[in-house]
Order: C-alpha cells, then structure tokens, then sequence
C-alpha cells in the first residue's frame, strides 16, 4: 500500500479548490493506496477519519490573520507524521523550504498544478488589463513568479489537469516525465436533477457560469454577443469582478442579457440553458465545463476553457478567446441549429460520464502509483 500525505493549505469545503482536493483524496482511498488529508480546519459535512485539522481552536483568531501562519502549522503537522507517509501530495501553496525537508527524507513530492504557471498567467493578463485601461485585480499571490518557478522545479512530479497547463510548464523547461498529464472531473452527486428534461425555450439560451473577470474573458464574450445579434438570452451566472463591473452593468441594459449572482444551485443553471460558453484565457481545467457538458450543454469555450475534456467539431466548439469573427460565427451557428446543438449535446453527455471523479481519480493513481515505481492495481 502506498501511503500518501495530501497537504491543503486552505480552509477546506466542498467547493472550488476544496472540492477538487476532497474529491480526489476521496476517491483514493482503497487498498492500494491510503490518503491522509492535512487542511488548516475543514467545514462540519468535510470531516473524516482520513482528514486531520492542523489549526487548534485557540490559535484560529491568529492562524487565519496571516496565512503564512495557516501553511506553517499545517506543513509543521505533514513533516511531524512524514515518517508514516510514503510519498506527499500536496497544492502548489506548499513552501520550498519543506518540499526540500520532505525530498531530503526520501519522500517524492508530487504538486498539484491548478493553474498554469504563474509568468505564463501574467503574460497573458497583464496586457489585456492594460487595454482595458486598469490595473491587474484579480488576487494572484503568485504574481511573483520566480518563487512558484523554483518550486515547479523542485518538485518531483506534477499532476497537469490540461494540455495548457502542461504547455507551460514545458515552456519553461519542465522535463516531460515529470508531468502527469491528466483532467479534473465532476461530482454526480452535486446533481440529483442532472436527468430532468429540459424545458426548450422559444430562443436559446447561452450560459456563462464563474467570476465574472478578465482572466475568464467574459468582456470577449460580450463582445460577441452583442455583434451576434441572436435573438435568444445571455445568462451570466458569478460575482463581479470591479474592474468590469461597467461593462457589466452596461451590457445588462440591452434586452437579452441577464445576470444573476452566484448560487450553489448551479444544477438548475445548467438546466435553463441551451448552449454553455467559456472563452477563459487563463485556466487550470474548469470545473463548469465538465458540468455543462455533464449536463448534455454543448459547448464553446477557449482551447483554456476546454480543459482537457471539450473536443472541436464533436462536443462542442474550441476557438481562441480573441477571435471575436469566429465567437460571433459559433454563437450563431448554434443557436439557429437545434440540431447542431442536441448533437453536440449528446456527445457531451456521454464523453462526460467518462470524467467522473471515481473515474478520474483512478486514473490519477494509475499514473501516480506507475511514476512511483509502483505496479497499479484494478480497482480503488
């Protein structure tokens, strides 16, 4: 049995980062392979045997203060038990100095990388702020990317949930064989609903569903829809980012646009709409778009937003986030083809069912327990 410390350096929920952690952790469990989870604190419903909380109660009000306190007592905790770990798992917030403490007792590290790597992010946001006429807003600590840089290069392995995850990771030198390629996935359970029909409406209605934000490129998606001239609905469904907050507001002001802050019922979302569209322009591997096609949407979505699960011509469609002409083209196209759409749709449906987090995480350990010298076993 391969023994595995899996490190999460925020407070833990069932959702976002969160659940991505939990649901892979989760599903890992078998007789193979043992996941011990180590997290600050975790939500009521996150508790279990196999998770630890770092944080006691007494130390919350000066932990949650200055999060350098949170990754200490949480990595104090990992280096603590590291002699029952075979190997550690961890989210890319782990510290170098303890990667190091960690490899200098035998133990691999593998990182999980959710994002691409932090100078790509940056060469990709920072001008498209600048042509907005405003500063970077969006909070990304690593920002400072030599840090982040010499922690990819450390680590012994990292798990890329994307093709363009990966391609920047290998931009800046990281050898192939230490990237596992692989996906995220998505929580059958999160959905009860998800094999009600859907009532069509007399016009479709294209979704976007996250943070309304320049990184996920929500100001190209209104400058499609507004030359697409479909008669039909956008839905955007997220908080909103100030830095486009005007742009926002001013698209609500035409008949068609709609918004609605975010709500955890995300399944109802998906089932009021016709087409989902994501033209992210720095992405790790999207949870919604899984959901959407899980839900039987087709997609159009950036070869960011794609994640490592949208395929071109066959799910949906993969355009580039700046080609407006092509946006305008596949927003019209699918929405006069209920045809095209219920195609798509369908093909959705089923690649989706393949990327489960059961599934995935079987993957996953396949992969992780081949890298370690491991022989994987049939079942988790």
């Amino acid at each position: 049995m391969l023994n595995l410390g899996c490190l999460f350096s925020l407070y833990c929920t069932d959702a976002a980062l969160g659940h991505i952690f939990l649901s892979l952790c989760r599903n890992w469990q078998s007789q193979e392979l043992a996941a011990r989870m180590i997290v600050p604190n975790a939500d009521s419903s996150c508790r279990s045997a196999d998770l630890v909380e770092t944080v006691p109660p007494f130390a919350k009000w000066l932990a949650y203060r200055n999060p350098k306190w949170l990754s200490f007592l949480n990595e104090r905790h990992l280096l603590g038990a590291l002699s029952s770990f075979d190997a550690v798992y961890s989210f890319p917030h782990v510290s170098f100095s303890t990667l190091r403490r960690v490899q200098k007792r035998g133990r691999p590290v593998i990182v999980e990388r959710i994002n691409c790597f932090a100078g790509k992010a940056r060469q990709i946001l920072e001008p498209e702020y600048r042509q907005l006429g405003t500063a970077p807003q969006q909070p990304f600590h690593t920002w400072d990317v030599e840090p982040e840089r010499r922690q990819i290069e450390t680590a012994d392995f990292h798990f890329s949930p994307s093709p363009e995850v990966e391609a920047s990771l290998l931009e800046i030198g990281v050898p192939a064989n230490k990237i596992i390629s692989t996906s995220y996935g998505w929580s059958p359970a999160r959905f009860p609903g998800i094999s009600a029909p859907r009532e069509p409406g007399a016009h479709p209605t294209v979704l976007f569903v996250g943070y309304l934000c320049v990184r996920k490129g929500v100001h190209l998606l209104l400058r499609a829809w507004e030359r697409a001239g479909i008669r039909g609905r956008l839905l955007l469904c997220g908080g909103i980012e100030p830095a486009l907050a005007p742009l926002v507001a001013k698209a609500r002001e035409r008949p068609g646009v709609d918004y609605r802050a975010h709500t955890p019922e995300t399944g109802q979302i998906f089932r009021e709409a016709d087409i989902f569209a994501f033209p992210s322009l720095e992405e790790g591997g999207p949870l919604v778009t899984y959901e959407a096609m899980a839900h039987g949407l087709a997609v159009i979505a950036s070869p960011m937003g794609a994640g490592a699960i949208l395929r071109n011509e066959v799910d949906g469609l993969v355009i580039a986030a700046h080609e407006t002409d092509a946006w305008v083209e596949a927003l019209r196209r699918l929405a006069g083809s209920a045809e095209v759409r219920e195609r798509f749709g369908a093909a959705a449906r089923v690649r989706a069912a393949e990327f489960t987090w059961a599934k995935v995480a079987r993957r996953r350990a396949d992969a992780m327990l081949t890298k370690l010298g491991r022989t994987p076993g049939a079942q988790l």
